[in-house]
């Protein structure tokens, strides 16, 4: 029978995904173009991500996965990256992340 999860399994769970996260963020900002817009986007969502702290409340949990979600799709756009069009395309994706970055911290901060 399955059982469910605790709350401290949860928030080690979570804990484990947000070092993930900021560990794939970092292998991004390696392998991105030397773009300046791009490079600062990135240590901001960098630095955001670093420092989130771990939760087991269901809309934090639901932006956490977008999150995660829109790192996937960066590192899909540097696979196919192969010109400047490319770069905005990236960086358009960049921005996204940040939008649910700061929904993320606004959410948090009431």
């Amino acid at each position: 029978m399955f059982s469910k999860k605790s709350t401290t399994d949860l928030m080690l769970q979570n804990k484990e995904d947000i070092k993930k996260m900021a560990d794939e963020l970092e292998l991004i900002l390696m392998k991105t173009s030397k773009n300046e817009e791009i490079q600062q986007s990135l240590k901001y969502a960098i630095d955001k991500v670093k420092y989130f702290n771990p939760s087991i409340e269901k809309v934090i949990l639901d932006i956490d996965k977008r999150i995660n979600n829109k790192i996937g799709d960066l590192k899909i756009e540097i696979v196919k990256a192969k010109n400047e069009r490319d770069n905005e395309k990236f960086l358009k994706n960049v921005k996204e992340l940040t939008i649910e970055l700061i929904e993320k911290r606004d959410i948090k901060s009431r």
